[in-house]
């Protein structure tokens, strides 16, 4: 298999994996979700190569899962509360992962 096979498979995979989650975003109008579960998600990536200092290793996908999903879930209970709209909840959970990120990076 040739390296430009290769690549178009991954981009079929992708768009494939990414156009049901993207519809069911847009159609209930959160949109920033997608935004925000991306950015978290990279966080578990990170995160879990912090554990297991490997690139090859599958924990890298359980570390994403489990921050997205848990980005996911704290947005949805501070939604249901009933005490914030559901941009108000994204803007709640979304920058603290963020804002780790960069402060972690950053000299002592």
């Amino acid at each position: 298999m040739t390296v430009h096979t290769e690549i178009l498979l991954i981009a079929i995979a992708v768009s494939i994996a990414c156009a049901i989650p993207g519809v069911f975003l847009v159609l209930r109008r959160m949109s920033m979700m997608a935004d925000a579960i991306t950015h978290t998600v990279f966080l578990g990536i990170v995160l879990a190569f912090f554990v297991t200092e490997d690139l090859n290793s599958p924990l890298l996908l359980v570390g994403a899962t489990i921050v997205g999903v848990g980005t996911v879930w704290l947005t949805e209970m501070i939604h249901n509360t009933g005490l914030v709209n559901e941009d108000a909840s994204i803007g709640i959970i979304f920058p603290p992962p963020l804002l780790h990120c960069y402060h972690s990076r950053q000299p002592l």
